[in-house]
């Protein structure tokens, strides 16, 4: 990057630059660097093109011809602290901008203080030789004075007659350069985008007349979107970024200022005449409700929201009005409307939440019932209207935890039924479905997590099925059934290969019996591995082999046989070994693993 590097030397004006304390010497240096176009920029020279650039279009002028300078104001301060030491501490006390800082006549000058320098900087004596040598590297600008490094050295001399010299400065923008241009053209382009909407406001206001009741509603509709551009106005971005009391070449604050206080009235006014045109609607249904009841004031409440869709007592009214007619859908979802897009204030506001109050704990009390019925696709559906309710209206009210509580109840019921029904088909020997309705429940319980946070109670109801279909295949055995023990066999091998998380939930959560049984299931199922080490954890339960001599028989005779017809080449004792690791503990089944291979 080609730039110009000015030092430009000079003693502070408190010549000879020294206080009035004893011991202590300053002297101030202004340092200034030259910033201009880059034929072949770096990442560093890119950042100053793209300013340059910005400016010049700001000015009309050519980027190449337009430059910038850097100039910081450093001071070096000298305190004795010893008779042959000195605390040195060199500071940038002041950063100005000098050349071309200016867009359209905004000063740019903020944005191009350089984010940080580095440089070289030497104290000399009276003969010009260098007493210390320093450096800053990427030295942040924005730093308070006390903050600055310091630096003691040795010097026994005169500090009087010390000076200090720079040499090698360079600035540096970081990589945040480009983002800080990006937001302050967004700013620029916002002002002028500003100015503009204000002449838009300016016309849109000019022919309003709340006094005439057949424009009314139309007029209220451009009152609504000057203010809707008013507010864009009010939170745009420049007012963060330009100094508008110092330069404000669009006059922007003052037209805005002019034009809110227009729209302001102009509020008020149309206000007054919007509630003066639908009051006489709302005061008949107040007094039909007195009179007559709710029905005969909904026609009145009607009339009024139809002359000024935007009254919100009459909504209220007309929700109440359904609430009282058993309408309790159509009574939320206006109120919903109401909260969520009328934003009621004051009495209404409180009346707003009134009801919502009663309307949601109407369709709690409903979806109470509905649970106590088990009809809890109902209760959800119940529900729904309250979670639509409450979602809409977030931001106005604040739903109670019931809903919650509620929710998660009805889907805990319904993952529930699917276990109970599973029950049920276990008791009948009906494995087949009891299987079906754990799998359905484990399957909402995935897709409800929020609501079910664990499936505990269906994994163990698995673990019944599956014991069961075991159980089911070695009664058609003892009964001479070869085929349909070998359907229940394959139905336990099945189950195992459908639900490998299932071996994992009994070893982590089973209890001895749950082992137990999970061990002679897993060894039908063809799995000796995992039969196995359900039989190591029931050891370092502290069960003793003897109370487990028939399940060491069983898992290990149905090991052998799947082994050996998987296997047959294998060395019988090399897959004991592989099983047991010779455990004395596991000699029934090391016995029984032997004599079945044979």
């Amino acid at each position: 990057m080609r730039q110009l590097l000015a030092l430009v030397l000079f003693l502070s004006c408190l010549s000879p630059a020294i206080e009035a304390s004893e011991g202590l010497h300053t002297q101030r240096i202004s340092l200034q660097q030259e910033f201009s176009y880059a034929r072949y920029p770096d990442a560093q020279a890119e950042a100053v093109n793209a300013l340059l650039l910005h400016i010049a279009e700001g000015a009309g002028k050519l980027r190449v011809r337009t430059s910038y300078g850097v100039r910081i104001d450093m001071e070096m301060l000298l305190e004795r602290v010893h008779r042959d030491s000195l605390l040195a501490r060199v500071v940038a006390k002041e950063v100005s901008i000098t050349g071309d800082k200016h867009y359209k006549d905004f000063s740019l000058e903020q944005l191009m203080i350089p984010d940080a320098f580095s440089i070289q900087w030497h104290v000399l004596d009276e003969q010009n030789d260098t007493v210390f040598h320093s450096a800053y590297q990427n030295q942040r600008l924005d730093i308070p004075l006390d903050d600055w490094p310091k630096h003691l050295f040795y010097f026994s001399g005169d500090l009087y007659g010390l000076s200090v010299a720079f040499d090698d400065l360079a600035m540096h923008y970081k990589a945040q350069m480009d983002d800080r241009l990006a937001k302050w053209r967004a700013a620029l382009h916002s002002y002028y985008d500003a100015s503009s909407s204000i002449d838009i406001i300016a016309s849109e206001l000019a022919d309003l007349d709340p006094s005439d009741p057949n424009t009314l509603l139309l007029d209220e509709f451009k009152l609504c979107e000057a203010e809707a551009m008013a507010g864009q106005i009010r939170y745009a971005a420049f007012h963060d970024w330009l100094d508008l009391d110092a330069h404000d070449p669009e006059d922007v604050l003052t037209r805005f200022q002019n034009k809110k206080s227009q729209i302001d009235y102009l509020r008020q006014s149309f206000n007054h005449a919007i509630a003066n045109l639908d009051a006489l609607y709302y005061a008949e249904g107040s007094t039909l409700v007195v009179e007559e009841g709710w029905d005969a004031a909904k026609e009145a409440f009607a009339s009024a929201v139809h002359y000024n869709p935007f009254h919100v007592p009459s909504h209220l009214g007309l929700a109440e009005a359904d609430l009282r007619a058993g309408e309790l859908v159509y009574a939320l979802e206006r109120l919903g409307h109401v909260i969520a897009d009328m934003q009621p204030l004051n009495d209404s506001d409180k009346h707003s939440a009134e009801l919502a109050d009663t309307l949601v704990n109407t369709f709690f009390m409903h979806a109470r019932e509905l649970i106590e019925a088990d009809r809890l696709t109902s209760s959800l559906d119940t529900l729904q209207h309250v979670r639509t309710f409450c979602s809409r209206v977030q931001s106005h009210y604040t739903c109670p935890e019931q809903l919650q509580y509620l929710v998660d109840t009805s889907h805990q019921g319904i993952y529930r039924s699917f276990l109970t029904v599973a029950r049920r088909a276990i008791r009948n020997d009906d494995v087949g479905f009891a299987r079906m309705y754990v799998e359905s429940a484990l399957d909402y319980q995935y897709r409800h997590q929020k609501h079910i946070p664990d499936a505990l109670d269906a994994k163990h109801l698995l673990l019944r099925v599956m014991t069961r279909q075991r159980v089911l295949a070695d009664i058609a055995m003892l009964g001479g059934n070869y085929d349909l023990s070998g359907d229940y066999r394959t139905q336990t091998a099945g189950l195992a290969g459908d639900h490998p998380d299932l071996f994992h939930y009994v070893y982590t959560h089973g209890d001895k019996e749950q082992l137990k049984a999970a061990a002679l299931n897993y060894a039908v199922a063809g799995s000796p591995e995992e039969s196995v080490s359900l039989l190591k954890k029931l050891k370092n339960m502290g069960l003793q082999a003897s109370d487990l001599s028939y399940h060491q028989r069983t898992v290990a005779a149905e090991a052998a046989i799947w082994l050996r017809n998987m296997q047959p080449e294998a060395d019988p004792d090399e897959l004991l070994t592989g099983l047991t690791a010779r455990d004395p503990w596991f000699q029934v089944f090391d016995k029984t693993f032997r004599a079945r291979w044979q």
